[in-house]
């Protein structure tokens, strides 16, 4: 699992990694070593590989998944050992639900049994449950990890089956120009790593490159380490409601310190996180992991899991049961291919007759006598027969229908010339002259209104508004005050 939502995290802050292609990566030159860490990057793979085929052939396919990254001269391959003590809860986390996984396995071989014995049809989706649940139980041993790290030494190949985890073997030896290839967001946290691959669906790389991701985010690299410290991981929880992006807030406000233990220390007395860390986490394990790259290794090395015994039973089963199943589905065919159940179609060859009739053909069910000749289909419908000796005659003409009759055509006439024109245009003004205009209405209140809006727009105005002066238009002026005497 790695950091909870980091990668989503880091593209939301507007880092964009660079796309690489599988095809170009082994021919790429990379200044330093290539570090790959194999179960964190081709886990599909191996658990293909290694639940349907034997130990030999899946550590072919393994290592042809290997190749794609580079070749035995500048690639380092790690091998993940025992699980470390720092690591313990998550280790039962994931074995709780393989065991589950299981669990419901046997449910899925109980239903495809009695499915079986009952003699009803095995369905698509009863082979789709079991291996589903079948490769949710994987867990890849450590002795098959020994015997691939064998073959591949053997083969010229410079591998290290680490004491616990990958991620922290590649940490130690991770030196400036170097490049990680792994899946797992945790290698981002350690300050030795430079470039990180990580591969993807459709053959396609994603290429971090850790200057560039920290100058987007406006970190240095031990505030990076300390946000991983802090955020959730495979060793310990994150603080109660504060993920990565108030982790980011409190720890960008926090600024950068020389040593990444005083920015946790700086985090945990901060108001946000005193008040929600109610359990009191010093995130001591989480230090010890990704600044001094130290794992505790469980004495004695469990050589297998529980749910690693409870999957090699299954797979077993499994096998025992897609014997019987072929050996029941062959005895089943040969019960329902009786030859009084066989149903014969008897049919004219149609190859040459490209107009043939619609009718379904004749079938014949049940065993059929020897035939001496082939059953040929007759005509039912009369018009049918009668169409095989039609002879085809000269078209003839017919008259026209009575109510065509009463349509009589004009004449032609021959298009006008220009004199006709001249003639025409001015017998049409003349006419126009005779005919006397009629007197406009004289305009109401309203149509005057329409008028004036459109003739004498408001902006015109020198005073007033448009209904302001129609009011004052239709207003009569008050009489001019006669003149008075004036007195001696």
């Amino acid at each position: 699992m790695g950091l909870f939502n980091w990668f989503p995290f880091i593209r939301k802050k507007g880092y964009n990694p660079i796309l690489l292609y599988h095809s170009i990566l082994a021919s790429m030159t990379t200044t330093g070593q290539r570090r790959l860490d194999v179960l964190g990057t081709s886990f599909r793979t191996i658990r293909h590989a290694y639940t349907s085929h034997p130990q030999d052939v899946a550590n072919k396919i393994l290592q042809k998944e290997v190749e794609r990254f580079g070749n035995h001269h500048n690639m380092t391959i790690y091998i993940d050992g025992p699980q470390p003590e720092e690591k313990a809860s998550t280790a039962q986390v994931r074995d709780a639900a393989r065991m589950k996984a299981l669990d419901h396995f046997s449910t899925s071989v109980g239903t495809f049994e009695s499915r079986m014995k009952a003699g009803l049809k095995i369905k698509k989706q009863h082979f789709v449950s079991i291996k589903k649940d079948l490769a949710s139980g994987f867990y890849w041993s450590i002795s098959s990890r020994k015997h691939f790290a064998e073959y591949m030494r053997d083969l010229g190949w410079t591998v290290a089956l680490c004491n616990t985890e990958a991620d922290v073997a590649i940490a130690q030896d991770a030196r400036p120009g170097d490049v990680v290839i792994s899946s797992d967001s945790d290698m981002m946290a350690y300050v030795s790593v430079e470039t990180l691959w990580r591969p993807v669906s459709q053959n396609l790389v994603l290429a971090y490159h850790m200057p560039d991701v920290l100058k987007t985010m406006e970190f240095s690299r031990n505030q990076l380490t300390a946000l991983a410290i802090v955020s959730k991981n495979d060793y310990q929880r994150n603080v109660y409601s504060l993920g990565p992006a108030t982790n980011y807030s409190i720890i960008l406000a926090i600024g950068h310190k020389p040593d990444v233990r005083d920015i946790v220390s700086a985090y945990l007395r901060d108001g946000k996180v005193v008040t929600r860390n109610t359990e009191q986490e010093t995130f001591e394990t989480s230090m010890r992991v990704f600044i001094d790259k130290l794992q505790t290794r469980i004495e004695p090395v469990v050589v297998q899991m529980p749910s690693q015994v409870a999957f090699d039973a299954c797979q077993q089963h499994f096998e025992d049961l897609m014997q019987k199943y072929n050996q029941w589905k062959q005895t089943r065919g040969t019960k329902s291919s009786s030859p009084q159940e066989n149903i014969i179609r008897v049919r004219k060859s149609r190859s040459f007759n490209r107009y043939r009739t619609v009718e379904s053909p004749i079938l014949v069910s049940g065993p059929s006598p020897p035939l001496t000749a082939l059953v040929t289909q007759e005509y039912n419908t009369p018009s049918a027969a009668a169409q095989q000796n039609h002879e085809r005659t000269r078209k003839t003409v017919h008259d026209p229908p009575p109510k065509m009759k009463q349509f009589v055509l004009k004449p032609y006439k021959e298009p006008p010339t220009a004199t006709n024109s001249n003639n025409k245009s001015k017998a049409k003004t003349e006419k126009d002259s005779t005919i006397t205009k009629k007197p406009q209405r004289t305009k109401g209140k309203n149509g005057l209104v329409r008028s004036m809006a459109w003739h004498h727009p408001t902006v015109t105005l020198e005073t007033g508004t448009l209904a302001a002066n129609t009011k004052r238009v239709f207003t009569p002026s008050p009489a001019p005050a006669s003149a008075k005497p004036t007195t001696a």
